[in-house]
């Protein structure tokens, strides 16, 4: 592995710790084996909040149509799941195929559901038919305050292996991720309100910001690349003096973003991972 350094805050100092100290396998595959499969996909996406104010998860379920008749139970299999802290905005790729969308929210918070928890049962409206590209956006979810006995439900979602928030961060990381994308400072995502979604409401972050390794320059082989990571409830705009003293005819400034309230440990193998990734691409053959 080659030596580095990072131009960081101290206050992001653990992390650039467990980055060198990180052996953890890749989480992404190779650039263009990820945008091939991607291309293939639809994306399933909207917001989720519930009725009842209690603090607890709230889990979607993505659920595929399997079988010929939508009203029997073995017609349906769990396809995914995403699962949030509190309400806010989720996200599913698939195959092309017919889908439909549940929500439960988790009052025991065992990322299981139980039959006297809020859910919001599978009908017609949250049934789509995707199809390679297309997306199906804003579709808002509200989980009623009343459970509802699995009998009555087309759907058992009694094999549900629920993964953690945590969990999900990381494989939700990992779909968004930007890899060398060119963006200016000056960049909306880059604001600090959007910034500030990272630090509270890290799941609104990943599609309002989108975290990853972001180009100020189309990728210049002769420059060697300076790599920007801010701190905390950071954006890389705060490093906007120090990029434009950088002499840009010897260096090429990257920044990173992500989402500053997620677990140093989980940041950490992000940033390491997105760094192969374009080492992969580009071949570079050193940075700061």
């Amino acid at each position: 592995m080659k030596r580095f350094a990072l131009c960081t805050d101290l206050r992001f100092a653990a992390a650039g710790l467990m980055l060198l100290a990180s052996t953890a396998g890749c989480m992404f595959r190779d650039v263009k084996e990820q945008q091939a499969i991607i291309a293939t996909f639809c994306v399933l996406e909207g917001e989720v909040s519930a009725e009842r104010r209690d603090a607890a998860p709230l889990v979607v379920v993505l659920v595929w149509q399997a079988g010929a008749d939508p009203r029997r139970r073995e017609s349906w299999q769990v396809a995914d799941h995403f699962v949030l802290e509190g309400a806010g905005r989720w996200r599913f790729r698939a195959a092309a195929g017919t889908y439909g969308v549940v929500a439960f929210q988790d009052i025991n918070r065992d990322l299981k559901h139980q039959p006297t928890e809020p859910y919001l049962l599978l009908d017609s409206e949250r049934i789509v038919t995707c199809r390679a590209g297309e997306p199906h956006a804003n579709m808002a979810l509200r989980v009623p305050a009343a459970g509802r006995p699995r009998q009555n439900e087309a759907l058992d979602l009694s094999g549900l292996q629920g993964r953690s928030v945590q969990d999900q961060l990381k494989v939700t990381l990992g779909e968004v991720t930007a890899f060398g994308e060119i963006a200016a400072l000056a960049d909306a995502r880059f604001a600090e309100s959007v910034a500030e979604d990272g630090l509270w409401r890290p799941f609104d972050f990943l599609f309002k910001g989108r975290p990853g390794i972001y180009f100020l320059e189309p990728f210049d082989a002769r420059k060697v690349p300076v790599l920007f990571v801010h701190g905390i409830n950071g954006t890389p705009a705060n490093f906007r003096a120090l990029i434009e003293r950088l002499d840009r005819q010897r260096f090429q400034p990257w920044v990173y973003y992500y989402p500053s309230g997620g677990a140093l440990d989980t940041i950490a193998d992000h940033l390491t991972q997105t760094l192969r990734t374009l080492q992969v691409k580009y071949r570079f053959g050193s940075f700061v």
